[in-house]
């Protein structure tokens, strides 16, 4: 099967989804599948996406080099790449999975709030709702997306981590107090309280 993975940016400054999105490339990869990364800005031909086939170029292009995609997976909404992505994939045919990454959920709907509101009349619900698939990556995602009523199927499928190869024994590898470093936004959706609180028990 042949996977046009599509998402934002890879590039490092971009955040959690420029890592998560290359890392899920690569285990679908390893899984079997041909997975061809995309990016508009052109960072997916840099990304660190071990046996991938990297991708540059605009849309139509890169859809042309990789072609025929089974599927077309594309992580996020609002931008028009996005729509682009949306119309390309049902002008074709071609079964397309929406991972909005959070971008329904109240916090995110109330920041720059008229621009999604008339984003979402003019063409993202349509655009969800002519997906095959809307994935979540928790059960409370999944609830946001069921309350907007698209139709369109859900699935909850949490994001995959690495694990380290042997377990780490606490006791015997740290020297002195243990410390965590929190690096990201300070923002409420961001569970730094949670993280201060987990640690503090641990």
């Amino acid at each position: 099967m042949k996977v046009f993975l599509a998402g934002t940016s890879f590039a490092p400054s971009y955040g959690g989804p420029a890592v998560s999105v290359a890392r899920l490339a690569s285990a679908l990869s390893s899984a079997g599948l041909e997975v061809g990364l995309w990016s508009p800005d052109g960072s997916a031909a840099s990304a660190n996406a071990p046996g991938v086939t990297l991708l540059d170029g605009g849309l139509e292009e890169a859809l042309e080099s990789f072609r025929p995609p089974h599927i077309i997976h594309d992580n996020g909404i609002w931008l028009p790449h996005n729509h682009q992505i949306a119309r390309l994939a049902h002008r074709r045919g071609i079964p397309r999975v929406v991972s909005p990454r959070g971008m329904l959920e109240p916090w995110a709907m109330r920041h720059k709030a008229l621009k999604k509101h008339v984003a979402w009349a003019l063409y993202q619900r349509r655009d969800m709702r002519l997906a095959a698939c809307n994935h979540a990556a928790t059960e409370i995602e999944a609830k946001t997306i069921e309350e907007f009523e698209l139709g369109a199927r859900i699935v909850v499928i949490p994001n995959g981590v690495d694990l380290p190869a042997k377990p780490v024994d606490r006791v015997t590898s740290l020297d002195g107090p243990a410390t965590a470093l929190f690096l990201g936004r300070i923002y409420p959706v961001k569970g730094l309280p949670m993280l201060i609180e987990a640690w503090s028990r641990v």
